[in-house]
């Protein structure tokens, strides 16, 4: 993965956490956003793991971006999801 640069008037967070964002489409599918913060190589780890365990290839993640915080890295990935509209059974 290539490291690149944020703008300097970005903002990122100045701990290592998973953080998903959620926005549900009408078609019942469900975008989540996955944000990886931390260093370059807690970042390429986490990447690698959720490759192993089939959650995620790891070519679905962005190239590692520098934060203005040294030594931070960040990378982004979105996953959709399927999920079955319930219907009223009564009707």
């Amino acid at each position: 993965m290539q490291e690149e640069h944020l703008p300097k008037n970005t903002e990122v967070s100045g701990t290592s956490e998973l953080q998903e964002t959620v926005a549900i489409s009408a078609s019942g599918m469900e975008s989540v956003n996955l944000h990886l913060i931390g260093s370059r190589r807690g970042v390429t780890r986490i990447i690698q793991s959720l490759h192993a365990l089939g959650f995620i290839d790891a070519s679905a993640w962005s190239r590692l971006v520098s934060t203005k915080n040294r030594g931070q890295v960040i990378s982004v990935a979105t996953r959709y999801v399927s999920f079955e509209l319930h219907r009223d059974k009564s009707t």
